[in-house]
């Protein structure tokens, strides 16, 4: 190849790449950080998962669909992350002195109502803690589907498993989740 070709080549790798970030960024994010719940680690992964495309951008035109690659990559990079990753709930352990209330209840709300705020965050803070109970396989699919839009055929794609199993999964997700609600648990 000669020099001008090469030079030609570096640059449309480039543009692709910029692409590609500009296009995904804040899904990824978005993504990691629900799936792992801590901003910083979510930011770490996200520019992991990015690093990653890079490197294997001259694989890119044996890829069909962009948006499930990444997502495949940032997914098996979260979970990496919590494997290795001891627990920290610094917010969510209880003051001393006090039974039920935490340093995340001390939280400024941004909010203008007070009232609809404690409720509507006691009832996402709910769900989340669903969510995050969730064994991890059926977890990623929830988010996947739920919270990033995903298709069936994406999710196979992106985690690599029988669209089957991608079905059964999210219906045993779901399954879980409402046995969590319905037994004493409410929702506020």
């Amino acid at each position: 190849m000669s020099e001008q070709g090469e030079h030609n080549k570096i640059n449309s790798d480039i543009a692709l790449y910029e692409e590609i970030l500009t296009t995904y960024d804040n899904d990824l994010f978005r993504h990691c950080y629900r799936v792992l719940g801590c901003f910083y680690d979510a930011e770490e992964v996200t520019q992991e998962t990015f690093l990653k495309v890079y490197q294997n951008l001259y694989k890119f035109k044996e890829i069909k669909q962009v948006k499930p690659w990444l997502f495949r990559i940032a997914t098996n990079l979260c979970i990496d992350k919590m494997r290795k990753k001891k627990p920290l709930a610094i917010l969510d352990q209880a003051i001393s002195g006090s039974e039920y209330a935490t340093r995340l209840d001390q939280v400024e709300s941004q909010t203008l109502d007070p009232e609809d705020s404690v409720i509507t965050n006691e009832r996402d803070k709910q769900i989340w803690d669903y969510i995050k109970a969730l064994p991890p396989k059926y977890r990623s699919v929830i988010l996947l589907r739920y919270f990033q839009e995903f298709s069936i055929n994406e999710i196979s794609i992106t985690l690599n498993i029988p669209v089957g199993t991608v079905k059964t999964r999210i219906y045993r997700g779901k399954e879980v989740l409402k046995k969590k609600f319905v037994n004493g648990k409410t929702l506020v």
